[in-house]
């Protein structure tokens, strides 16, 4: 009796055809673990085109040909856009700050590259989302992976709840952020974002205007890059600083050392023109009339890291935002937690704080003068013979 021959197999069309012929008379692919089969022997253009759609699924491990039909088909990419749409919306109504956005649009990328853009989303099982905590555990320090996960979390839950995903994605036990404790491990082994009397003064001395007043008011006051970059002539009344932080909204009564109002005064006489509407009326800009902190771009952040470098002070981590813990540290050394978290802009959730109307002047007084006190110790002369004297008001 005669057997039948093997069919022989084809050659690939080129050279770097991606599908290898199979014993089936389909076109294969091994993708991780697993072999994936694609079209037939007589039409490998056909073959590489669907195995070219759903690559990005195949690598996330999931194969959408054997998904059910069932539900609202909105894909990874497509939720993510969405998503990030809202949020575009909530930064035009400045419910968000830029920064926030600027977040927002990294993890989305995290979640793109992760689960791959034209993966449905009706695919991803827990074990996607324990492999992508798995991932960014490897690649970013505890609080920043906690960070990511939340967010992912806010995207997947945003889906569901506006309709664009059929029911609620299921995570797993397994997709949470970092313990406590592995944050505190982790934040006792890095460099402290503190600056030592001693730094701050070699910083104000080695500064040209406005950076001068600006550190000033970082440690003044626990001003962020946001916060100082923000500031309004309207702001600065009778040696106080009354402005909002920007992240919290909450209203800010800040009284200024005589220091940080002499360099203001200094400042000004540097001011350039405002080269956009945007700029007008804000205290400090750039030589070229700019923005320090803008979308996408934080100008601050980058002469202030050449000034630590030129001053020999530069430590990983450690950027002009180490003037707010460095104020917190040592504004706590006074003792009065309210008064310090309001000069701050901390938001208080407590009864308590639901019930204070007013926080008196002395007491914000006597935090910012303890710092002050802590940074003249150095061996800086003050600018007058008060010895401890701010706010005119």
């Amino acid at each position: 009796m005669a057997t039948s021959k093997k069919p022989t197999k084809p050659k690939k069309p080129s050279k770097d055809f991606p599908l290898t012929p199979h014993a089936s008379k389909r076109w294969c692919k091994k993708v991780g673990q697993k072999m994936y089969y694609f079209g037939c022997w007589d039409d490998p253009k056909a073959a590489l085109r669907e195995y070219l759609e759903i690559k990005e699924s195949l690598q996330a491990g999931i194969d959408p040909r054997k998904l059910s039909s069932n539900g609202v088909t909105t894909t990874v990419g497509e939720l993510v856009n969405l998503w990030l749409d809202q949020k575009n919306a909530n930064l035009t109504a400045k419910d968000i700050s830029p920064r926030s956005f600027q977040d927002y649009q990294d993890v989305g990328k995290i979640v793109v590259n992760a689960f791959g853009r034209h993966t449905p989303v009706r695919g991803l099982k827990p074990e996607n989302f324990a492999n992508l905590r798995n991932d960014v555990a490897s690649r970013y320090a505890p609080s920043r992976m906690s960070k990511i996960v939340t967010v992912v979390r806010m995207i997947f839950k945003w889906g569901s709840e506006s309709d664009a995903l059929p029911s609620p994605m299921k995570f797993g036990p397994n997709f949470k952020g970092a313990s406590k404790k592995q944050a505190r491990e982790t934040r006792n082994a890095t460099v402290k974002r503190f600056f030592t009397a001693s730094d701050i003064n070699t910083l104000v001395d080695s500064a040209r205007q406005p950076i001068k007043a600006m550190i000033l008011l970082g440690i003044n006051c626990g001003l962020g890059n946001t916060d100082v970059a923000n500031i309004r002539d309207e702001h600065i009344q009778n040696g106080w600083l009354m402005m909002a932080r920007a992240k919290t909204a909450i209203e800010r009564r800040i009284p200024l050392w005589p220091e940080t109002l002499a360099a203001i005064e200094e400042a000004k006489k540097t001011r350039k023109k405002e080269n956009s509407p945007s700029g007008e009326g804000l205290l400090f800009l750039t030589r070229n009339g700019g923005l320090w902190t803008e979308f996408g771009n934080d100008e601050l952040a980058k002469q202030f890291s050449k000034l630590l470098k030129a001053s020999e002070l530069y430590v990983a981590r450690r950027t002009f935002y180490a003037l707010r813990h460095t104020f917190q540290t040592v504004g706590d050394e006074e003792k009065d937690p309210v008064a310090t978290s309001a000069i701050m802009g901390h938001a208080d959730n407590s009864m308590a704080s639901t019930y204070r109307e007013h926080i008196g002047d002395d007491r914000l007084k006597a935090v910012v003068n303890h710092v002050r006190k802590w940074l003249l110790s150095r061996g800086v002369k003050p600018t007058d013979d008060t010895a401890c004297f701010v706010g005119v008001g």
